[in-house]
C-alpha cells in the first residue's frame, strides 16, 4: 500500500515521438524513458532539498547512527522503475531506506510533534515544471535517438 500520491502526466502533441520512439529498439526506448522520466523529476527533487526541514543539532537515527543537520534532505532520491512490456515508466521521488523511518515522522508528525509537510508539497508544487521537463527531455533523447 502506498503512502504517496500519484502523478501521471499525459502529454499533448506528442503523437509523432511516440511513433519515433516505438520504432527503436526496446533496449533503446527502455533507455529513453529511464532517463526522461528521471529528469523530468529533477525540478521536484530539488525543491523538495530546498524544502526540506533541518535539525539545529545532531540525532541519532533508528539505529543509533549520529547523523549531522541536513540527512533528510542528503537523502532524497529519484527512483525509476520500467514496466516489464517497457510501455510505463515510473520515477518515484522519495528517500533512502536509512531515512524513511525519520522522515515519515517529521512529514506525517506524532502525537507528540507536529507534522512539518515538505516531501508531497515539493513534488505537488512543481507539476508544471516536471511536465515540462519530461516533455523536453522526451523530445531531445528521441531526436537524438533517431538521427543515429
Amino acid at each position: 500500500m502506498s503512502s504517496g500520491i500519484e502523478f501521471r502526466a499525459t502529454l499533448q502533441g506528442v503523437a509523432a515521438l511516440d511513433k519515433r520512439l516505438a520504432a527503436l529498439s526496446n533496449v533503446v526506448g527502455v533507455n529513453i524513458m529511464r532517463s526522461v522520466v528521471r529528469a523530468a523529476m529533477k525540478p521536484a527533487k530539488d525543491q523538495a532539498i530546498a524544502l526540506a526541514p533541518i535539525a539545529p543539532n545532531e540525532y541519532r537515527l533508528r539505529d543509533k547512527q549520529l547523523v549531522a543537520p541536513g540527512f533528510g534532505s542528503r537523502a532524497i532520491r529519484v527512483t525509476t522503475k520500467i514496466e516489464q512490456d517497457g510501455a510505463l515508466a515510473i520515477a518515484m521521488l522519495g528517500v533512502s531506506k536509512r531515512a524513511f523511518f525519520m522522515v515519515q515522522f517529521v512529514e506525517r508528525g506524532t502525537k507528540k510533534m507536529t507534522a512539518k509537510k515538505w516531501l508531497v508539497p515539493a513534488f505537488a508544487g512543481t507539476r508544471p515544471q516536471v511536465e515540462a521537463a519530461l516533455a523536453a527531455k522526451l523530445k531531445q533523447r528521441v531526436d537524438a535517438a533517431t538521427q543515429e
